[in-house]
């Protein structure tokens, strides 16, 4: 394989697997990573106690029980003790030996993922005895991390990767027929967090949306404010002080008052920090989302607050430091009564980016909406759901199917349950499934035939509510007689059998043939917003699923009531296996649009506020300029104006700005919409409700804070207003 990659420097090997942790009875479990002897050198990492692996202990199957330990695992199983090397770990009940500690951070090989313990990949036989992930080629359990040569480039890299998936189809035909390689930054990972990291990316960029809109609103004011203290900077100027000290002395307010809003920004950082720690996560992965703020966060929010006020105070300081001193004290704060370009530049960038975050918060709420109320295509609804570690007990293929068997038998006879069934995955889980490439008898083979496959008990359908279309359910697993079944999608019934019935057609995976017995409607099974996949359901009947997922449907509509039931069945069947991660299939659905509820519940509160600076930033910038030209409107009022007509005159001038900086808010936002269309669920591109509805919103809001000032100052007395000035 290194032969067919020269563009690689090293590329070492990883999977991850929940593993029991000490006697059976606790059912407490860690997770672990499988990893090939160079993974830590691969990552650049050194351990903080100890040493990583020998080459001995890691390049031959069963060798020497020897485990690297997790920071956090460290500090919470063993009390951070200095001697833990040398300690000994039992794991699956197999005892191993502590040989370091990785450093703290280190989580692991995958993207957001953290681990508590790392065994070298040789080991996988003695915690899971029945596995054939060293044996057989078609078991793909790992992923790789690859490190590529200096000066190498990605598109060599992934010809040689084509390259060495057309040696092995030509080696291994029956096997490797079919197989592809991809590769990808790590935080694209689709085993690694990749939707978290998407989530918090949006994030971010809504933040600094929102940051250009409140460093915006407050420039503005600085400069609606300078005309005010026009005469003051003169005065100053007169009396000595230099353009220097008076822009020292602007910028350090200006500073000063980005501290305070930093500083109070940090408070409402806690309840964030709060609200995003508390969402409901999967539970079936080691996500550890803990957001917290330490002396980084407040650092660098410390040192943006000073960037900011120093960039955005620094045109009004510049503005009154290089004013005419004559003609300041001479006129005062009336001196700038007419129009600044500056200021109404930095009002349109702040209505055109408001526009913009509230059309897109818009989009990720109704897109969330829709993703609670859409149907996957499998009813959720009283259904319980628990895994099991079958081959972290030591069961094999022939006593893993008996006890499931007997297991979904014994669930079934419970009082108040209606079906039972199992399966290796789950839909809608951040883990997928599995995919492959089939190939029809009589048919020439296509790499492009894919599907995504679960390997299914009989009622899996009835249990799940998903409709048969055709055909019939899978045979009972006691038929060893009947050759192997599957049910197969209706979207892969159309694909691949589209000007026939596929029942009775067989088609091959992996190597190994299977008979359609059935057509069922095609559900949703990896995004709430995917277009329909081919799938198929093939028979469990001779495939040992080491971790099955147990479906129990009941007659009453809170299944978490049975969980009790459910685990005294198991425990009766045998008392050593652990019920994991047991939840409702409802609440798997929920926890599972955690990609979804990220930025919906974040923008939800970061939308308004986008608005409410908006606004009020245009009600105060006016407020000040209607102020400047109290004279003038006095002298229009006392000419016989009317206070319509000055209204009219003073709304329009700044509402052409908002018009302007919207249309081209409206632009970007779709632009953004386009782009973010496959993401977002059952949301049209362009729609009409929010493209339509929030300009308009936002054009009523800005109309009534550009009339509330303009219509006040129609009620000052003419004379008064000319003899003020």
């Amino acid at each position: 394989m290194r032969g067919l990659l020269p563009s690689f420097d090293a590329i070492a090997a990883q999977r991850q697997r929940s593993l029991y942790l000490g006697n059976a009875e606790r059912g407490e479990h860690v997770f672990a990573e499988l990893v090939s002897e160079n993974f830590f050198p691969v990552l650049g990492v050194t351990p903080q106690l100890g040493r990583f692996f020998r080459a001995d202990e890691a390049t031959r199957v069963g060798s020497e029980p020897v485990v690297v330990i997790g920071h956090d695992f460290w500090s919470r199983h063993f009390k951070g003790a200095a001697d833990v090397v040398g300690r000994e770990l039992k794991l699956n009940d197999t005892t191993f030996t502590v040989i370091g500690v990785a450093p703290a951070g280190f989580r692991g090989g995958y993207n957001n993922l953290t681990f508590d313990v790392f065994l070298p990949l040789t080991m996988a036989g003695a915690v899971v005895p029945a596995t054939s992930e060293l044996t057989h080629r078609d078991n793909r359990a790992y992923t790789m991390l690859a490190q590529l040569k200096p000066g190498a480039t990605l598109a060599a890299a992934r010809g040689e990767l084509a390259s060495a998936a057309r040696h092995f189809t030509s080696a291994y035909p029956g096997i490797d027929r079919g197989i592809a390689y991809e590769l990808l930054p790590l935080w694209r990972s689709p085993r690694g967090g990749s939707t978290l990291v998407i989530s918090l990316v949006t994030l971010q960029v809504f933040a600094g949306l929102i940051l250009i809109v409140v460093c915006a609103n407050t420039a503005t004011l600085l400069l609606a404010r300078a005309s005010v203290r026009r005469r003051e900077i003169g005065i100053r100027l007169a009396i000595g002080a230099g353009p220097a000290r008076i822009v020292f002395q602007l910028l350090l307010e200006s500073v000063c008052l980005a501290l305070l809003g930093a500083a109070a920004g940090l408070v409402l950082a806690l309840w964030g920090v709060d609200a995003l720690a508390s969402m409901p996560v999967p539970g079936n992965l080691p996500l550890r989302f803990a957001p917290e703020l330490d002396w980084s966060s407040i650092a660098f929010a410390s040192a943006l607050a000073c960037t900011c006020g120093i960039v955005f105070g620094l045109a009004p300081a510049l503005q009154l430091a290089r004013g005419n001193v004559i003609q300041s004290l001479r006129n005062g704060y009336g001196a700038t009564a007419g129009r600044s370009v500056l200021r109404d530049l930095l009002i349109g960038l702040e209505v055109g980016v408001a526009l913009v975050v509230i059309v897109l918060a818009a989009l990720f709420l109704k897109s969330f909406h829709n993703a609670r109320r859409a149907h996957p295509g499998f009813d959720s609804a009283r259904v319980m759901l628990v895994s099991l570690d079958l081959g972290g007990r030591g069961y094999t293929g022939a006593t893993g199917r008996m006890f499931v068997d007997e297991l979904l038998q014994r669930l079934t006879a419970l009082p108040g349950v209606e079906n039972a069934a199992a399966a290796n995955y789950v839909p809608l889980d951040v883990r997928g499934a599995s995919t492959g490439v089939i190939s029809i008898p009589g048919r020439e083979y296509d790499p492009n035939r894919k599907i995504i496959y679960y390997f299914v008990t009989p009622k899996y359908f009835p249990t799940l509510g998903i409709p048969l279309i055709s055909g019939t359910d899978l045979a009972s697993n006691a038929r060893a007689d009947l050759p192997l079944d599957a049910v197969i999608g209706d979207e892969m019934a159309r694909r691949y059998w589209p000007d026939e019935n596929p029942i009775g057609h067989r088609f091959e995976i992996d190597g190994t043939a299977y008979l359609v017995a059935g057509v069922a409607r095609t559900p949703t099974l990896e995004k709430i917003n995917e277009s329909p996949r081919a799938v198929a359901w093939v028979t469990m009947r001779d495939q040992f699923v080491s971790v099955p997922n147990l479906y129990v449907r009941t007659k009453q509509n809170d299944p978490s009531a049975l969980l009790p039931a459910i685990r005294e069945t198991i425990r009766l069947l045998d008392p050593e296996i652990a019920v994991l991660d047991a939840r409702t299939l409802a609440q798997h659905v929920e926890n599972n649009l955690f990609g979804q509820r990220v930025p919906a519940q974040m923008l939800a509160i970061l939308g308004p506020l986008a608005l409410l600076l908006a606004v009020t930033g245009l009600y105060a910038v006016l407020a000040y300029a209607v102020a400047q030209r109290t004279r003038e409107i006095g002298v229009r009022l006392a000419l016989g104006a009317t206070a319509g007509s000055v209204v009219r005159l003073m709304v329009g001038s700044h509402f052409r700005i908002v018009v302007v900086s919207s249309a081209i808010g409206w632009i970007v936002a779709l632009g953004a919409g386009w782009y973010l269309h496959g993401y977002l669920v059952n949301v049209p591109l362009g729609d009409p409700i929010i493209y339509a509805g929030t300009p308009t919103l936002l054009f009523a809001l800005a109309a009534f804070a550009c009339w509330l000032p303009a219509r006040r100052a129609t009620k000052i007395d003419p004379m008064v207003a000319l003899r003020g000035e």
